[in-house]
């Protein structure tokens, strides 16, 4: 099976390497640009799969700071990848989604058919309209396509720079180094935000059933458990790392949308025997990566 890969040397599609074994063509961005659109001629027509990653984003910090980019970079290569999926033909296309994508204010559990249907949370607004972007391009132009939309992911090759780090890893971070310290930690936000988590390794799974399945088009919900606090979240890094220190909280601006809790219905039904990664055996599969 050949499959093509933007990002592939990313947090997702590295491990996605790892773990399964295809004819991937992931070239590094030295040899094809998503962006500026070259290179991009070098790639084969009517490969098996085109999985679709790259993307320019980051945390809190980086969306605040770099709002240019995240909005013009991500469309310029938005259109170059559809130039390319509708000039090569591939086979079938799993888009990586986000769950940005979701209305900022929305409450209760996050189904697909809630996608786009209102104004997403402002700090992640102009990432999340270029996701919004795709899905439409899929649905529209597309036969065989699958628009994956992720929980927050952590794990193994996640980002460590705190300006692009993922939630787990970010914390997993500061509580690792406050310990190294043997310091407090200071967290943004004040902890209460809910978010729905996923292991790396688990969404890895899912873009091989559907790279390798006859599936139903459409958008799909990636994760498993029922949504977890930041709080939470930072209170079971501590007791994996053994952080005995205080964990202080911050101005509630940091908080983002206060409840983002996807369902998993949909994907319930094509894939119900998937793997389902508790945060806690998650962070302890992955301790040693983020500890350097």
């Amino acid at each position: 099976m050949k499959i093509v890969l933007t990002g592939g040397s990313g947090f997702l599609l590295s491990n996605l390497q790892q773990d399964y074994k295809a004819d991937y063509i992931a070239p590094r961005s030295n040899q094809v640009d998503w962006i500026k659109g070259k290179g991009i001629d070098t790639l084969p027509i009517q490969p098996d799969v085109f999985v679709h990653s790259a993307a320019i984003y980051g945390g809190l910090v980086f969306n605040q700071q770099y709002p240019e980019r995240i909005l013009l970079d991500n469309m310029r290569m938005s259109i170059n990848v559809f130039d390319y999926i509708l000039t090569a033909k591939p086979k079938k296309v799993i888009i990586i989604g986000s769950a940005c994508s979701y209305p900022g204010g929305a409450t209760g559990k996050l189904t697909e058919d809630m996608i786009g249907s209102g104004r997403m949370e402002k700090t992640v607004e102009l990432y999340a309209m270029n996701k919004l972007w795709q899905l439409a391009a899929s649905e529209r132009l597309l036969t065989n396509w699958t628009h994956l939309v992720l929980a927050n992911m952590y794990g193994q090759n996640d980002h460590l720079d705190l300006e692009k780090a993922h939630v787990v890893g970010a914390l997993m971070k500061k509580i690792s180094t406050a310990k190294q310290n043997n310091t407090d930690v200071q967290l943004l936000g004040t902890g209460e935000a809910m978010r729905s988590l996923v292991y790396v390794k688990d969404v890895c799974a899912v873009i091989n059933q559907f790279a390798t399945k006859d599936l139903p088009n459409g958008a799909y919900n990636v994760g498993h458990d029922s949504g977890i606090s930041i709080k939470q979240m930072a209170e079971t890094i501590a007791d994996v790392v053994g952080f005995t220190g205080n964990i202080l909280w911050g101005d509630p601006k940091d908080n983002g949308a206060m409840v983002k809790i996807l369902d998993y219905t949909k994907l319930d039904t094509v894939y119900p025997d998937r793997p389902k990664t508790s945060l806690h055996d998650g962070l302890v599969a992955s301790k040693e990566y983020y500890n350097g």
